[in-house]
């Protein structure tokens, strides 16, 4: 977290979020020893660029709108776990927060979810191996906030968010799109057909996008 660290004083950094974050600068690195020290190059994630493993501050607004959304949540579900950074991130946010995660691959979504779980005993992390669109449509349960950040498609994106809608906990959707620029067409799909309450593009590197839509404009 060095880089973080050396701009603390500047106002963009100088914040609750960046104090948490540096906090968890052990669990960071103890994800990377679970994981055997590897990674699957060059596939980065919201807290490391996929060439080395150490934090990346270009992606520091992405990182500090997920963690602000999950304060107010309750019960997550996050398509595309990698090494865990994004649920670090919602858990510094909220350690009490109920998630279920999905990612197609056990190799280092597996340890690092055990990891999170002996640093977070107050929540509840159910982790699901599988196709996304084969495990969406047998969850039973209500969320609060989606984070979708599986496969970078648009089309498949947009299968995710229809199976998503039907496992919000009410009128009212929250989601988060990892890949702003990978689903263009599907937010201009939501802009068109649904009510959109609050929409916030934070910029930066591999931004992100949140929105809140009333479903059934």
């Amino acid at each position: 977290m060095e880089a973080l660290k050396q701009r603390l004083t500047e106002p963009m950094f100088n914040n609750h979020f960046s104090e948490k974050l540096i906090e968890a600068e052990l669990i960071f690195n103890e994800i990377y020893a679970a994981c055997n020290y590897s990674f699957a190059t060059p596939t980065g994630s919201y807290l490391f660029n996929g060439h080395r493993y150490e934090y990346d501050i270009s992606t520091y607004p992405k990182q500090q709108l997920l963690f602000h959304k999950a304060q107010n949540a309750t019960h997550i579900l996050e398509i595309g776990v990698y090494m865990g950074h994004s649920i670090l991130i919602m858990l510094l946010a909220n350690p009490k927060l109920k998630i279920t995660c999905v990612d197609i691959d056990a190799t280092f979504s597996k340890p690092a979810t055990d990891v999170l779980k002996e640093y977070f005993p107050e929540a509840e992390i159910n982790f699901l191996c599988g196709d996304s669109l084969a495990i969406l449509p047998t969850i039973q349960s209500k969320f609060d906030l989606f984070h979708i950040d599986g496969c970078h498609d648009n089309d498949f994106i947009t299968k995710e968010f229809e199976y998503c809608k039907g496992l919000t906990g009410g009128t009212i959707m929250s989601v988060i799109f990892d890949d702003e620029f990978a689903c263009k067409a599907l937010q201009e799909t939501i802009k068109s057909n649904y009510h959109v309450l609050s929409h916030i593009y934070p910029g930066g590197e591999w931004s992100n996008a949140f929105y809140r839509i009333e479903l059934g404009k």
